[in-house]
């Protein structure tokens, strides 16, 4: 499914690559129901339809960050979409990382949108907060997933562990959705940007309810935590969402290796730029961003130098 850029592709990016030839990179996203996909797939036609001819930009539907950070370590991708509290583990080697060790040469591409931890219950539940979630069944999304990395991290920092709750199920969006509207399940624990089709899919078709992710303890020990940041879904978000709901949202980010050429590197992040009205009207979930938070949101891993000669153009 993925090929890895050859030499034949730095030649095309100086203009000296044969006429014929044509180079494929990868840009490692998410589910094809998701923003990372949505987002990748939009890129990737600006730069298809106005970069270097004999460069294709190929958007791969993955399993979410925790698959791209290591198909990114094998060689297997050259751009990879991930959660910023796991770029933050991979560059540090620690948490699921921590048997590999630290990603040393991860390099960081550009911060998007603030990805949030969002609880979705169905409406013939009785949740009303995080707190009413003991004893219930949740989905935390498919286990090579940032979001599942991310929920059970979270028990973890909260001093909690899987079994506070009656099931959790790791069922494929589509699934969860049938099981949301069912009311077979209780709550599904999305870590994503706003909007998002799922949520507002539920919202409309069935009438599930978003509820706020906070409480006494959950601030205590998010608000001391590197990866979080104290957030809000704000009323209107969706046309269902009567008031702003709390929570906490870590970063979408894009990464590559520090081995990719800083030419390609700097071509990608100067289509983005260039295109960005264009990308964020495929892409909604992008609207705000700008070069400055491009650089300066949730990056733990150093800029890649490509990535800095671009946004470079760009003051606060």
């Amino acid at each position: 499914m993925i090929r890895k850029a050859s030499l034949a592709l730095a030649l095309a990016l100086f203009g000296t690559s044969p006429a014929n030839s044509m180079d494929l990179f990868s840009v490692g996203s998410g589910d094809i129901s998701g923003n990372y996909y949505a987002i990748a797939r939009a890129i990737c036609g600006v730069i298809n339809r106005t970069g270097p001819l004999n460069i294709r930009c190929s958007p791969e539907p993955t399993y979410g960050s925790i698959y791209n950070l290591y198909m990114l370590q094998d060689g297997e991708l050259e751009f990879a979409f991930s959660q910023s509290d796991w770029q933050r583990a991979a560059f540090e080697g620690t948490g699921l990382f921590a048997e590999g060790g630290p990603m040393t040469d991860l390099r960081s591409v550009i911060s998007l949108y603030p990805e949030t931890v969002t609880i979705v219950t169905g409406s013939g539940t009785d949740v009303t907060t995080s707190g009413d979630l003991v004893g219930k069944v949740i989905y935390i999304g498919l286990p090579s997933s940032g979001r599942n990395a991310t929920v059970k991290e979270l028990l973890l920092r909260l001093g909690m562990d899987g079994s506070v709750f009656s099931e959790i199920q790791e069922l494929d969006p589509s699934q969860a959705t049938a099981a949301i509207c069912s009311n077979s399940i209780d709550a599904a624990i999305f870590v994503t940007g706003h909007p998002n089709a799922q949520v507002a899919d539920l919202l409309s078709r069935c009438g599930a309810r978003i509820v706020p992710f906070s409480g006494p303890m959950i601030d205590k020990v998010l608000s001391a935590s590197e990866d979080y940041i104290p957030t809000s879904i704000s009323a209107g978000t969706y046309p269902e969402l009567l008031s702003g709901i709390s929570s906490y949202a870590v970063y979408a980010t894009i990464v590559t290796r520090v081995s990719t050429n800083p030419e390609l590197v700097e071509m990608f992040v100067n289509e983005i730029l260039d295109n960005l009205d264009l990308i964020t009207s495929r892409a909604t979930v992008l609207r705000g961003i700008t070069p400055y938070t491009m650089r300066s949101r949730g990056l733990t891993a150093p800029l890649h130098p490509g990535a800095e000669r671009a946004l470079s153009r760009y003051h606060e």
